[in-house]
């Protein structure tokens, strides 16, 4: 008997719209392709206003991938963080684009990859 695949899970910075935040609930609701996600501010342990190199460190230790809208300061922040002898389970940069593409990409990434695969990887959406 082989182990189950783990899947992707994420978590979104406090940058990402309330409207992506309600399509992924949306999402869930209907698919059985469920995208395991929460978000800054959301959690205790992860207040709004947490600093990226926290949110890098949070993220890593949770072993999420960091959803963010941050294109401007998040590749510098996530170049120290992995400079610095740490790892990141992913960054994944999303620029303005259709709200159903993202949830789309989102469910593949979590059922159709690995997450060994997106390991201290930058990648910009779309």
């Amino acid at each position: 008997m082989t182990a189950a695949a783990a899947l992707l899970t994420f978590v979104f910075d406090e940058d990402i719209p309330g409207t992506l935040w309600q399509a992924v609930h949306d999402h869930n609701a209907d698919s059985p392709y469920v995208i395991d996600v929460t978000q800054v501010g959301r959690r205790a342990d992860l207040p709004k206003g947490t600093k990226d190199q926290l949110l890098l460190r949070w993220a890593e230790q949770e072993r999420r991938l960091l959803v963010t809208c941050d294109l401007r300061t998040m590749p510098r922040h996530l170049a120290v963080h992995l400079s610095a002898g740490r790892h990141s389970p992913g960054v994944l940069i999303i620029r303005p684009c259709p709200v159903h593409d993202v949830i789309e990409h989102l469910a593949e990434m979590a059922h159709a990859s690995q997450p060994e695969e997106w390991l201290d990887v930058l990648r910009i959406f779309p």
